[in-house]
Order: C-alpha cells, then sequence, then structure tokens
C-alpha cells in the first residue's frame, strides 16, 4: 500500500519572532553553497502549501509586522498570474534581480529600481508594463515608506502563494444555507409520539437523558424516493422532504429513544438501534417504510450499526459494553412488501438472521464503526479512548492506539489521501496513518467537544459537528479551517446530527428539525452583514468589509472577485467600521469590542495594532495628516474620539482623548489638513483641530422645530471645493451644508428620503452629491448652480445674518434623479472619479457599480464579468429612474406652481426669512447681530418687501387642510409644506411687480 499522504501532515509553529523572508545567499556566497541546502527547506514552505506554518510572524528595523497563516486566511481568490507559485530557481532569479537593481547596497528598492528590476524578469514580470510593476511595487510597500526590502517581498509572495493554496482548498464551491419555513409539528407526528414525557440530548453515537424536546439521533438518504429520514429520541422515524425540509411521513418505531439507524440501498432495508435492546428492520422498496420484523430483548443495549458490503450484506453492531456482533441475513430473509403479512417479532434473533458471538473489543460503549473496503479492515471507536483498526475476518486486532485522552465519539477513513480522521472530548481532530498508529495532524478550532466528524473527499475537505452548535468545513491539504456554517448561541437552532447528501453534496444538520446548506459556486454567494464597503482608486478596487470579519476585495474593471482574509485569531472582534489611510495602500479597521487595526488588503497581512480605544465599539475611524505627521483617530460609543500618532511600529499605544461629546460619536471625517470632524447622536458637529482644541461646534437651532432638538448626525461628507464646506446628514431627512470657516449654516436640503438617511458621497469637485437611505434609495444632487461663499456688502463687510445663522445664497440645490434599488439599506456608497462611476454596497450583501448618471452596470460576483469598455455587458444600457419627490425638483415650467421668488427663493427659504424679518423688528435696541452668515440677496430683499403683506393675505384667504393641520407660516418655514399642498395660484402674480412668479424662477 501506499504510504500516508503529505497533504495531511501537522502544521509548524515557528518559534515568536521568526522571519518568514527567504534569505538567499549573494551572488558571491552561491558558489560555495548548492541549492538543495536550506534555501531549498525553507523555499518549501512558499512551494507547498501544505506545509506552510500555521503561525508565520514577520519583523523588520523600520516596520515590524504580524502575520499569520491563519490569521491571513484567504477563503477564495484569482491570483494575477505575475503572482503565481514559485520554485527554487524562479526564487533565485528574482535575488539575483533585486540585488543587481540595489545600486546603493541598502538591500532596499525604491519604486524606480523595482521596476527597472523587474521588467524583464520572467518569474514575475514578463508581460507586465510599467504601470502594473508600480501598482505591484504599490502593493508590497503598504506602509509607504517609499522601499521594498528583500524580506517584504518574499513576504508578499507567500501570502500570494497561500491565496493560491486556499483558492484550490476552497474550490469553486461553498455552502449556503437554504431558507426554509420553521417546522411546526403535525397530527401525525403528536399522533406517533412514543413516550412524550421524555427526550434525551446526543452525544455522538450515544444519548443521555434529559427533560427537553427530543432531538434528531441520525440523518440518512432514501435514494429510491430521493427523501431524507430521520431517527429520534422519542423513537419516532421520520421523511423528510429535501426541497421543503418538511416532514411528510412518520412513524413510530416504538417507546425507546432510538440510538442508531443505518439504510442498505442493495438490502432495500433500514434498521434501527433502540435503547430497550431491540433491533428494528424497515423495508425502503416502498415510502411506507413496512415493518419486516424486530429483534427484542437482546442481552445489551444496541449502541452504533454498519452494514458492510459483500455478495450479500451483513450487519454489525457495538453495544454499550465494548462488544461486536455480526448479523447475516439468508437469502429468503425478510417478507415480500406489499404482502400484507405482518412483521415478525421475536427475541435475541429472527428467521433468516444468524447472529455471532459477540467479540469484545473496547472497554465501554462503541461509538462509531467505518469498514474500509480495499483491505478489509474495520474501525471502531469508543468512549475507552481507543481507536482500533481490526481484522473482523480473523478478528484479530492489528492495532489500538489511544492519543486521544478521553472518549472518541467518531472517526472515518479518506480512501484517496489513506488517512483516518477522528473527533473527540478534546475539541480537537485527529488525523491518522492508517500504518503508524500515529496522529499525523491536529486540527484546532472547535471550542466545544466535537461530536461527529466525516471526509468529503470529492472537495477534499473534512466536516465537524461541535457540541456548541458549530458546524466547520476543513480543507485536509491545508489543515485548515475554510468555512464555519454555524456559530453558537442562544438563538442558533439546535445541532445534533450531522450528514451529507450523496446525491446533490448538500451538507443537512438535524437537532429539532433539519437545516441544509446547498452548494453553490462561491461567485455567486453574496456576502454576509456587511459593514461597510470602500473604493480604493490607486488600484481600482471595492473592498466590502462583513460584520463576521471576512474582508473581499474585488476588482472594478469586471467585477470578479480578487481573494477575501479575515482575521480568525480574533474571531470575537466583529468590524464596525473601516476606512482607507491617506495613501490609500492601507485598511485601517476598528471592531465591536474597541479594536483598531492596520492591513494590507492586498495580501491580508496584519500590519499594526494600535491600543488604548477600550472595549467599547468603535463605530468610525479616520485617517489624518498634518503637515507630516499623520495621525489615525477612533470614535465609538464612550462618546471620546481616541488620537494616535501613525508610528512605525507594529504596536501603538500612545494616544490623546478629545473630550467634548456628551454621546456616542456616530460619524467622522477629515475636513482639511489637520481639522477633524465628528458627529454625535445628539445632533452636534464639533471640528477639532489635532492638539485636542476645539475649533468650533456645528448644531442646528429652530426654534420653529422642536423636533431638531432629537436630531442626530448620521454621516459627514466633507465639500472642499465648495468653500470648506460640511454636508451633515441628520435623521430628519435632511442635510445641512455648514461652512466651517465662520461655522454658518449655508443651506438645509430636504431630501424627500423615505428612508433614514444613509452615507454621502461627492465628487472630487464636490458639484454633485449623492446620497442614500435605508430603503435602498439613490439619490443625485446638483450643487453647481450657486457659491457657498461668504458674501459681502459693495464695502467689502460681510452681511449680517439672522442669529438662527442660516444663510440665504443666490443658490437652488437641484435632484438630478433618483433610483430605487432593492437592495434594502446601503451602509455604503463611493465615487470613482477617473472612471466617473458610483458604487454601492448593502447591509444584505449586495454590491453594485453604476455610471454618474445611474446607469447600472453590474453586480459584483456576478455569474457574468463585465468590461466597462463594452455597454453590451452591462446590465442595462439606460438607467431607471424614480419619481422625483423633493421640493428641489418641482417642474418649473408646469403652469399654476409658485415654486421661486428670484434665484432660489423656495417656499421654506421665504417663510424662514419672514420669521427672520419679525424678530429683527421686534429687537427694541435694534443692535447689529455680530454673528456670521449671509443676509438675504439684493433681489431676494427687494421681493421679500414687496410680497409680505400680500403672502400673509394669501396664507389667510386659501388655508386649507394638509394632514390634518392647517397651511401656516409655520408649516411653511418647517418645510413640511409641499408646493402640491397649495391650491393653484393664479392670483398671485401680483406679488412681484416686476416678474411674475415663474419669469423669476428662470432668471
Amino acid at each position: 500500500m501506499d504510504e500516508p499522504q503529505s497533504s495531511t501532515s501537522p502544521p509548524i509553529s515557528p518559534r515568536k519572532g521568526a522571519r518568514i523572508g527567504f534569505s538567499l545567499p549573494r551572488e558571491s556566497e552561491q558558489s560555495q553553497k548548492s541549492s538543495s541546502g536550506p534555501p531549498s527547506s525553507r523555499l518549501s514552505r512558499l512551494s507547498a502549501s501544505s506545509d506552510a506554518p500555521s503561525v508565520i510572524q514577520t519583523d523588520r528595523s523600520v516596520r515590524r509586522s504580524r502575520t499569520s497563516h491563519n490569521g491571513v486566511h484567504f477563503e477564495s481568490g484569482e491570483i494575477p498570474s505575475h503572482e503565481s507559485q514559485m520554485n527554487l530557481t524562479a526564487l533565485m532569479e528574482l535575488r539575483k534581480a533585486f540585488l543587481s537593481a540595489d545600486i546603493d547596497g541598502s538591500e532596499e528598492l525604491d519604486e524606480e529600481e523595482f521596476v527597472r528590476a523587474f521588467k524583464n524578469i520572467k518569474a514575475l514580470g514578463k508581460g507586465m508594463d510599467e504601470q502594473q510593476l508600480t501598482h505591484l511595487f504599490m502593493k508590497i510597500d503598504a506602509n509607504s515608506d517609499g522601499s521594498v526590502d528583500w524580506v517584504e517581498f518574499t513576504d508578499y509572495l507567500l501570502l500570494q502563494q497561500l491565496a493560491m493554496s486556499d483558492e484550490a482548498a476552497a474550490g469553486d464551491h461553498t455552502y449556503v444555507k437554504q431558507r426554509v419555513p420553521a417546522h411546526k409539528p403535525t397530527e401525525v407526528d403528536e399522533n406517533a409520539r412514543g413516550d412524550s414525557g421524555h427526550s434525551f440530548l446526543a452525544r455522538g453515537g450515544f444519548a443521555l437523558a434529559a427533560t427537553m424536546p427530543p432531538l434528531i439521533q441520525k440523518i440518512g438518504y432514501i435514494s429510491s424516493f430521493h427523501q431524507y429520514v430521520t431517527a429520534s429520541q422519542d423513537g419516532l422515524i421520520k421523511l423528510w422532504s429535501p426541497v421543503t425540509l418538511q416532514p411528510v411521513r412518520t412513524i413510530n418505531n416504538g417507546p425507546a429513544w432510538i440510538t442508531d439507524m443505518q439504510v442498505s440501498e442493495s438490502m432495500r432495508t433500514l434498521v434501527t438501534l433502540g435503547m430497550d435492546r431491540s433491533l428494528s428492520f424497515y423495508s425502503t422498496a416502498r415510502p411506507t417504510l413496512d415493518k419486516v420484523g424486530r429483534i427484542q430483548n437482546i442481552e445489551t443495549v444496541p449502541m452504533t450499526a454498519l452494514w458492510v458490503p459483500g455478495e450479500r450484506e451483513r450487519l454489525l453492531y457495538g453495544d454499550d459494553k465494548g462488544a461486536l456482533y455480526d448479523l447475516q441475513f439468508a437469502d429468503e430473509w425478510g417478507t415480500k412488501p406489499g404482502s400484507g403479512a405482518p412483521p415478525v417479532v421475536a427475541e435475541h434473533t429472527l428467521p433468516g438472521i444468524k447472529i455471532s458471538a459477540p467479540w469484545k473489543v473496547h472497554k465501554n460503549w462503541v461509538t462509531r464503526l467505518k469498514y474500509i473496503s480495499h483491505s478489509a479492515s474495520l474501525l471502531s471507536c469508543s468512549l475507552d479512548g481507543y481507536l482500533n483498526m481490526l481484522d473482523y475476518e480473523k478478528r484479530e486486532v492489528k492495532w489500538a492506539a489511544k492519543e486521544h485522552q478521553k472518549g472518541v465519539y467518531a472517526c472515518d477513513y479518506c480512501r484517496s489521501f489513506n488517512f483516518i480522521v477522528t473527533c473527540g472530548v478534546e475539541r480537537n481532530i485527529l488525523l491518522w496513518s492508517p500504518y503508524s498508529a500515529r496522529p499525523l495532524a491536529t486540527l484546532q478550532g472547535h471550542s466545544a467537544p466535537v461530536m461527529d466528524v466525516f471526509v468529503n473527499e470529492s472537495e477534499a475537505q473534512i466536516l465537524s459537528l461541535g457540541a456548541d452548535k458549530v458546524v466547520k468545513v476543513w480543507d485536509f491539504r491545508t489543515n485548515r479551517c475554510i468555512q464555519t456554517l454555524s456559530e453558537p448561541g442562544v438563538n442558533t437552532p439546535s445541532i445534533t446530527a450531522l450528514f451529507q447528501n450523496p446525491e446533490t453534496r448538500a451538507l443537512v444538520a438535524g437537532g429539532l428539525a433539519l437545516q441544509q446548506w446547498n452548494q453553490k459556486k462561491a461567485k455567486e454567494v453574496l456576502p454576509s452583514q456587511v459593514c461597510t464597503a470602500l473604493y480604493n482608486a490607486n488600484f481600482r478596487q471595492l473592498v466590502v468589509l462583513e460584520a463576521e470579519g471576512a474582508i473581499t476585495v474585488w476588482n472594478v474593471d469586471d467585477g470578479e472577485r480578487v481573494f477575501t482574509f479575515s482575521d480568525p485569531l480574533n474571531k470575537a472582534s466583529k468590524i464596525s467600521a473601516a476606512v482607507f489611510d491617506h495613501t490609500g495602500r492601507r485598511l485601517l479597521v476598528g471592531g465591536q469590542d474597541g479594536s483598531v487595526r492596520v492591513w494590507n488588503f492586498n495580501n491580508g497581512a496584519c500590519l499594526k495594532t494600535f491600543v488604548g480605544f477600550g472595549d467599547m465599539e468603535v463605530t468610525c475611524v479616520a485617517s489624518v495628516v498634518e503637515t507630516k505627521a499623520c495621525f489615525v483617530a477612533a470614535a465609538g460609543w464612550n462618546a471620546h474620539v481616541c488620537v494616535w500618532e501613525d508610528s512605525h511600529t507594529d504596536t501603538v499605544t500612545n494616544h490623546k482623548m478629545f473630550v467634548g461629546h456628551a454621546d456616542d460619536v456616530s460619524c467622522m471625517a477629515m475636513v482639511a489638513p489637520g481639522v477633524l470632524a465628528t458627529g454625535c447622536q445628539d445632533g452636534k458637529v464639533i471640528v477639532w483641530k489635532m492638539d485636542g482644541t476645539i475649533r468650533t461646534t456645528l448644531k442646528r437651532e429652530d426654534r420653529a422645530t422642536e423636533a431638531l432638538e432629537r436630531t442626530s448626525v448620521l454621516a459627514l461628507c466633507p465639500l472642499p471645493a465648495q468653500a470648506q464646506t460640511l454636508a451633515v446628514a441628520g435623521t430628519d431627512g435632511k442635510v445641512a451644508i455648514w461652512r466651517i470657516a465662520d461655522a454658518s449654516l449655508v443651506y438645509l436640503l430636504d431630501t424627500g428620503h423615505m428612508g433614514t438617511l444613509g452615507p454621502m458621497v461627492s465628487t472630487l469637485d464636490n458639484k454633485t452629491l449623492f446620497t442614500t437611505d435605508t430603503s435602498g434609495t439613490i439619490k443625485s444632487w446638483d450643487l453647481s448652480s450657486g457659491t457657498f461663499r461668504r458674501q459681502t456688502n459693495l464695502d467689502g463687510t460681510a452681511r449680517r445674518s439672522s442669529r438662527r445663522q442660516v444663510t440665504v445664497g443666490p443658490m437652488r440645490i437641484k435632484e438630478n434623479y433618483c433610483i430605487q434599488t432593492e437592495d434594502g439599506e446601503m451602509v455604503a456608497i463611493a465615487y470613482a472619479d477617473a472612471e466617473r462611476m458610483v458604487l454601492t454596497a448593502c447591509a444584505s450583501g449586495s454590491s453594485r457599480l453604476w455610471t454618474s448618471d445611474g446607469v447600472p452596470i453590474g453586480r459584483f460576483g456576478q455569474e457574468k464579468a463585465w468590461n466597462l469598455r463594452d455597454r453590451g455587458t452591462w446590465i442595462s444600457e439606460k438607467p431607471s429612474y424614480s419619481p422625483l419627490n423633493s421640493l428641489a425638483e418641482v417642474d418649473e415650467s408646469a403652469p399654476h406652481t409658485w415654486h421661486t421668488l428670484g434665484r432660489g427663493l423656495t417656499m421654506p427659504r421665504l417663510g424662514r426669512l419672514l420669521l427672520e424679518r419679525d424678530e429683527e423688528a421686534s429687537d427694541e435696541e435694534n443692535e447689529e447681530d455680530d454673528s456670521p452668515g449671509v443676509a438675504p440677496a439684493q433681489e431676494e430683499e427687494e421681493i421679500l418687501w414687496s410680497v409680505e403683506d400680500q403672502v400673509d393675505q394669501f396664507l389667510e384667504a386659501h388655508k386649507r387642510k394638509v394632514h390634518g393641520t392647517s397651511v401656516s407660516l409655520q408649516k411653511l418655514t418647517s418645510g413640511g409644506l409641499k408646493v402640491k399642498d397649495l391650491a393653484p395660484i393664479e392670483s398671485i402674480k401680483h406679488l412681484s411687480p416686476s416678474k411674475t412668479p415663474q419669469q423669476t424662477s428662470h432668471h
């Protein structure tokens, strides 16, 4: 027989601080060392993914970065050809090119040297132009120090190699849970129920009594009528539809719980083992599962069984005393289906069945049996902790091993890779050689005893079930977990049995009911709950971050996935915020546990950790640049802003706390070099200097609308090209645009979004603003119709404004379009200026690409890739707009519509001006208001004075009910009065002696 495959070798754990860079000898030393020496052994880490270390750490004098083979958990992806697997010859060629380009002998290459060194190297850069090599340099130089040394270079190659091995490991398919309605017991369930007073808790191949609903003990599949069959601890056998996962038939096996169940396709027989010391046989020729016979009052309790193939299959079972029994069936055994003959019930045996004498092989319960056909051997495991290899024909023990210190619950055998897998109480999964009786590798990852394990050879996978309801999928070529299908929790359904459909390869779990995970192509599977998404213009990639910790990188040019990585060493920390640093090469990620980490998102390496925020959730992070200094800021539920200097160390502890907020901080953004803005749940926006002092505070105050006191800040969007203004989205559906220089509210935009406002983004020139909401709506706004700059009088002095600091500028924000998607809550929106494209991501996992005009290009991960230069590959060539419904979009050409008076003097603004006029007139001292702002433009002043009385008369004469409230100046001021709420206004043309409303709106 062949020796066990090397893919099962245990992971290597190097000492702490070990470098993974390849220290190949210089050219002068290579003549003294053969290529089969240490460099070759170290290269095996790169060329043989199965021997890759489980913990990898890197150290360099300028930057120390820790990465982990498990910590850098690539799940799938496509690696470019220039980052393909290396061999020793290729690596030596790269080393030679690296040293030859290092002219100054610093052992580091800058960007120019790097491009020149590898432009014509076949092992790396053949066919790559200078731009591609520049991008590769930027990926490797994630810390942006302008140079790449040999350690950084080989680290990057190794991590890309691991990505390729995991891509092969994960395959083209993944498991996706099937959504089905919850199971409700039917009449037949209740009528067929036996001993309803007691039920049992499964423990692999055995069960313990407990006062809880009966759980499924065993799952099987009957291929003749394509249905699942289960045996539960209340003595019921059920047939289930694999489509609906609902029971279609229930058979009462008896009052005792069923310890095991096995189906024989060739014998067309199903056998159950009962705690009442019974064996029951059913015919699977028909869906009625007619009972053929029953053996009762056996001397011991049968615990686990196995059909052994042959000319005539026979049944082996193990009992609670550690003995094995062999049942051989005669040709005349059984009753012809449909004959109507009653089942045969007998003690000890049945006619046509011969039971052998017991063979004692264990000292405790036998929990699992596995037959190895090519060697006619039998595996058995028990609660005594032993795994036995048996020659059952000769009744000899080939070997017995006890590497499990406690009970062994399950075992299985992989023929193609020739290894045995076992699990038990110790929470580890052991991989064994069938010859040496010694473990080859240990799979660690479960945090509770592992109740069941089996091999899926076609996908090179091991599937395991923990006592805490956790189901894991492992790749036995790399000994790593590639997917976790169920997480522990109070709301997680119970899972006590695991099974794989032999036809569809779907994974089925049983507890109180059945759950099923179907295999789907990995590229078609949407991410789970998405936290946020970011666009990187340097590499033209979209980075999507899931709350559970997975980070997926997508290519914008075709919508294909590049790769996915996560941080399984910190699975307790869920992602809550993320942003790129100022260079666009590193990813700053905040967690719900208060952690802040820096990642190289091009290879999944964790570069840095910031310590000091605390254990409260981080809701927002930012990268701030001030002259030559760089800072990382984080804020969240602790109501503080924590700021670190972005130094060249792997762990940063020195930090400053900015104190000023009284509630949770919800968002932040760098509004100018060295200036940070943070938004709070109490509606306040604080603008900070990087020394911790408050530059200014922004908060809307409108005595006409008490609800503003409860308005929270949801999102910030800096508009530096618009007079250094800041757009602030609130929970009332309005976007306030503030001028930072004088803390003036220059515009209040009622967006008309139906859902709560979400993230916002602007174009680079800040002429277009995009807003989103929780209903999946995207709106585009035109900011180019005016200026947000502070206005002055003819003598150069600033015009005064009201005490409310609401500045009325000579502009109007117009809604360009509205798109209603079916994706649900929007959690991210980004804009690619070079391509004029919009990228969106929703919480449910759908990420899409649009043109700036709203034409849908495609969904990331769709089955067919798109080509940005070929509109025929897009989802649509035309946008699908929704009706506009905000105050700013009323058709100016429609008759009887009083929309604007002069330049942008809308109804809400007019009402607000009238109230301000009344307040100023009532001021006894009529003193100058020193608050910064802008008074109405001259044209608006003239119109205002001329129409004030007429507006009052009009409102009095044309009162009408609007949602149960009379139209009033208060309603007009709050912006709640829509143009459609007013009656047709033909008589109001005389309000402006020189211009009609329609004329002024086009003025």
